[in-house]
Order: structure tokens, then C-alpha cells, then sequence
């Protein structure tokens, strides 16, 4: 339900703005449990690096048409970069993929108290908005502030690069390039 509030897998309260984009709240604890289960036996995941692939916006669509778009956490790029490197892959396997970056904006724009629905002036009642209220194909930076979103509800955000566990993550999301010319899906 829209202005509803939901604890997540990693604690955090979050303000759903929009029924529609409910996969990035199940993405979000999935990304949970992945960073929990890393940081809490560092050894046995050495190096690691997460990516998670969904047609999470109808905004890279608009964007990039039939091609997908890799966002890189700042501790992957500080690790060297996940995204531009599928990107080199995928131009030498003949499947472009454009690369995207997470800013400072998106971050305030998913941050209490901000924006995005009637509930969301009141920022003492939730960690991080879900969404606004318009579809993200309409919205400005509308495939970006998902990713700050999946890192702020996830906690993935507090293993920055500087932070004693860096945990590098990667969100490709796959837009129109997961459908033929023909319009019908492939994957």
C-alpha cells in the first residue's frame, strides 16, 4: 500500500511510494542477506563483489532504448569498477550496455523527509523512500536513485570503500534488452 511503512531485512524503515516498484523491495533484502552473510564470515568470501540484474525501471528504457544500464556502488568503483568492465564485455560479445552512476542527488532525493508522496514530509517516520509516487520513466534521474535506494534499504551503503568491509555492488538494470525485436521478452 502506498504510504505504508516497512521494516526491511536490514532494519531499515521504508516509506513505499509507489505498489509498482515493490521488486526493489524484495531486492533490497536479498541484497541483505548477501551482505550480512559476507560480513559475517569475511574470510570465506574473499574479494567480494555483488551484482544483481532486474528490469527494475521503465526509466533506462526511456533512456538507453533496448539496451541495459550498469550502476556501480563507490566501492566498486574504488575496486576498479564492475560496470564499465560488463560494458567492455558485452561491446566485444556484440551486446552494448550503457554505464550509469549513482550521485549525491539520488541519495537526497530517496532521504526523509524529502519528497515523493504526501507521507514523506514527515521524515521522522521512515530510513529511506522506496519511491515517489510517479513512474520512473517520468521522473528525473529516475534509474539512478533505485540504486541509492537499494543501497541505503540493503545497508550496503555502510560498506562504503572506506569502511573496514568495502563491499562492491553492481545493479545492471536490464530495461528493454530483455525483449527480441519483435517486442516478445527473452529472459
Amino acid at each position: 500500500v502506498a504510504d505504508e511503512v516497512l521494516t526491511g531485512h536490514a532494519g531499515k524503515r521504508v516509506l513505499v511510494g509507489n505498489t509498482d516498484a515493490e521488486g526493489r523491495l524484495v531486492l533490497a533484502d536479498v541484497l541483505s542477506h548477501l551482505r550480512q552473510r559476507v560480513a559475517s564470515d569475511p574470510a570465506s568470501h574473499p574479494n567480494p563483489s555483488i551484482l544483481s540484474l532486474a528490469t527494475l525501471t521503465g526509466h533506462a528504457s526511456r533512456s538507453f532504448g533496448p539496451y541495459a544500464t550498469a550502476i556501480d556502488s563507490g566501492a566498486a568503483r574504488a575496486a576498479g569498477g564492475i560496470a564499465p568492465r560488463i560494458a567492455s564485455a558485452g561491446t566485444m560479445l556484440g551486446e552494448p550496455l550503457e554505464v550509469s552512476s549513482v550521485r549525491r542527488e539520488d541519495f537526497a532525493f530517496i532521504a526523509p523527509g524529502n519528497r515523493g508522496t504526501p507521507v514523506s514530509a514527515c521524515g521522522d517516520a521512515y530510513d529511506v523512500l522506496q519511491s515517489n509516487n510517479a513512474p520512473t520513466a517520468v521522473t528525473q534521474r529516475g534509474h539512478q536513485f533505485p540504486m541509492a535506494f537499494l543501497l541505503v534499504a540493503s545497508g550496503l551503503q555502510e560498506h562504503a570503500a572506506s569502511s573496514p568491509l568495502p563491499l562492491p555492488y553492481c545493479h545492471i538494470d536490464l530495461a528493454d534488452s530483455v525483449a527480441d525485436a519483435r517486442g516478445v521478452e527473452t529472459g
